[in-house]
């Protein structure tokens, strides 16, 4: 995350929307550049411009479709595939970040627009909604659409870079003031001028919302909470294994006292209890020992865990153990 950092200064002068997606059938290039023609002549913003960075050699046949869509539709200017680029440069023109997509799985460039400051609009595929989306309101910080229509991501486009319809409160505007409105189906000229005033106008506006989606990445996806909640998940492992707690068991018995962990006889939680961080003190029986009753405990495994002291006498494989609980089985 260190890596992309604010940009202080975006360096293009007219509103300028990136993509970081290899050209190939999954990356829905065809839309975006759909979505250009909409805005571009049908809409009449003739200051948009689309960069798309990415190989171009992975699908070569669908990168020449897109080259030849583009000329067809005459966006030479305002629509470019860029091939491979450098994504903490190229995001520095980014007035908007995007991702047409029809298949994600945690989309990185998304995360890595977001770290920039750069707002975002997504197609609802995969873990893109989780990226834009604060997980504990449930509040959004960009847009996100149907995939694969080509018009929604127009009209989300527009609206985020001049912070119209939900976002309008983003923008600073002076009690009473109506947000100019991007008509359906298509907007008349007065409103395109509106608008793309606009756009220029709200340049701090659309930073400010683009830095709380930094913000949400940096909250959700950070390699603190990464490696805490694995953590997590191997403790809680640990402890519900039955190989560890028949060895507690046996300690305690043989240490003769109480114990010192709940499903072993002690009287209260110890500081080594996984219950002291699933319920504390006040957890319930059932929670102390993860839903498993003393007095019907599961039977120990005929192949039980390979823990390190017994490395040495260990069989040379788990597959050899296995050979040999069959050869001891009666069919």
């Amino acid at each position: 995350m260190e890596k992309f950092e604010p940009i202080k200064t975006i360096k293009t002068d007219t509103p300028t929307v990136v993509m970081l997606s290899h050209v190939q059938y999954v990356k829905d290039i065809k839309s975006a550049i759909l979505a250009t023609d909409l805005i571009v002549n049908k809409w009449g913003f003739k200051d948009y411009r689309l960069h798309i960075y990415g190989d171009m050699e992975r699908a070569a046949g669908h990168s020449t479709e897109c080259q030849e869509l583009i000329a067809s539709k005459g966006l030479g200017e305002a629509c470019v595939l860029k091939g491979l680029g450098n994504a903490s440069l190229v995001l520095q023109d980014a007035w908007l970040f995007l991702n047409s997509s029809v298949s994600e799985g945690l989309p990185l460039a998304m995360g890595e627009a977001a770290l920039t400051g750069a707002p975002v609009v997504c197609t609802d595929v995969g873990a893109s909604y989780c990226v834009v989306t604060d997980k504990s309101t449930g509040k959004q910080f960009s847009e996100v659409v149907p995939p694969n229509d080509s018009e929604s991501l127009a009209r989300a486009q527009i609206n985020i870079l001049a912070l119209l319809g939900q976002w309008a409160d983003q923008a600073g505007d002076a009690p009473g003031f109506q947000a100019p409105i991007l008509s359906y189906p298509n907007p008349t000229p007065e409103e395109v001028k509106a608008i793309s005033a606009r756009m220029y106008e709200k340049k701090e506006y659309r930073r400010k919302l683009g830095m709380r989606g930094r913000a949400n990445v940096q909250k959700n996806f950070s390699a603190d909470r990464y490696l805490r909640e694995h953590e997590q998940m191997l403790w809680i492992g640990k402890y519900r294994s039955t190989s560890y707690r028949t060895a507690i068991r046996a300690r305690n018995t043989t240490m003769g006292g109480p114990g010192i962990y709940p499903f072993s006889g002690s009287a209260g939680p110890s500081r080594n209890n996984s219950s002291t961080w699933l319920g504390g003190p006040g957890s319930t029986a059932e929670k102390k020992s993860f839903g498993i009753s003393i007095q019907n405990m599961p039977r120990t495994l005929s192949a039980p865990r390979l823990t390190p002291d017994r490395w040495s006498s260990a069989p040379s494989s788990r597959a050899s153990s296995i050979w040999k609980v069959k050869e001891t089985v009666n069919y």
